[in-house]
């Protein structure tokens, strides 16, 4: 009998990877397009892995412009390797940004069955997260595979540590939930977010709190920050914007790419999306309230589970 629930779980995981795979197919037949040209075409680090290390070491490898240095080195290796078995061919990394995207797949169903979801509901949940419209920007565009790299990471760290707070195995698995949050945080730095989505889980949790189990995952983020500013500081070089400027877009993005989760039309990899310099912008201050709304609704829901 117990087969049974591990046979449907495996065929719910296997459909939604299967349609996934099947319905971004075509993007293999695409090109490189906007940032792939200078971080990919023209790049003249990736022709090389003689020292593949230098992409750990030195942000300026991830481009061919040094204004565009960034530490992604996980990125930039699997564009070496994909480089030193097919070249500039895109389908070949087209290939790893479908591959990137079903393994993204793969964990949202693995971690809603962390959370006990129905294998069926969870694969429901992976298949509207493989075919989801605003998720083709990471098949088609091959610079948007640092997105699913860090998914993969973050997703899989998740699983990890809830798998761990329940019980279900050793410090085993609180070491795999870091070690892939680091590998995210090699792969795009917004995984940075991972330690707060932990602490949300205990601070929702009804059994005993384990706090504790956060810390590792803390301090990974604090040596990763620590690392960046002070040996790859090249990865920022002037800010694009000032910080309080980016604090004021960034509440205005969280609504407006909710909203592309619902109503997924005019998707494009640069949105037409004004930057925000003041908090007192009307727009601002209606995304803040409506944030702090689903906040204090779901709050106390959250904490009755």
């Amino acid at each position: 009998m117990a087969l049974v629930p591990t046979r449907r779980r495996v065929a719910a995981g296997l459909v939604a990877i299967g349609a996934l795979l099947l319905a971004h197919a075509g993007a293999i037949d695409n090109g490189f397009h906007y940032d792939d040209v200078h971080s990919v075409v023209h790049n003249p680090h990736l022709r090389s892995l003689a020292d593949p290390t230098a992409f750990f070491t030195d942000p300026s490898t991830f481009s061919a412009r040094d204004d565009r240095a960034m530490f992604r080195p996980l990125v930039v290796l699997s564009y070496a390797l994909t480089y030193s078995v097919a070249g500039l061919a895109p389908w070949a990394h087209l290939m790893v940004n479908l591959l990137a995207h079903a393994a993204s797949a793969g964990c949202v169903f693995a971690l809603a069955l962390a959370l006990g979801v129905p294998a069926a509901a969870a694969g429901t949940a992976s298949l509207l997260f493989a075919l989801h419209p605003v998720n083709s920007e990471v098949v088609n565009y091959v610079s948007s595979r640092s997105e699913s790299f860090a998914a993969v990471g973050v997703l899989a760290a998740l699983w990890a540590y809830l798998r761990w707070r329940v019980g279900a195995g050793s410090g085993a698995l609180l070491a795999f939930g870091v070690v892939a949050f680091s590998l995210a945080l090699l792969s795009k730095a917004t995984a940075i977010a991972l330690p707060a989505m932990l602490l949300t889980v205990e601070a929702c949790a009804t059994d005993r709190r384990r706090v504790a189990g956060v810390l590792p995952f803390v301090a990974v983020g604090v040596a990763y920050v620590w690392f960046v500013a002070g040996f790859a500081g090249r990865a920022f070089g002037d800010p694009v914007r000032p910080l309080a400027h980016q604090l004021w877009t960034q509440l205005k993005a969280i609504p407006y790419y909710a909203h592309l989760l619902v109503v997924p039309s005019g998707l494009s990899v640069e949105h037409d999306f004004a930057v925000a310099v003041t908090w007192a912008d009307p727009v601002v201050l209606l995304s803040t309230a409506l944030l702090l709304s689903v906040t204090l609704l779901w709050w106390p829901h959250a904490r009755s589970r």
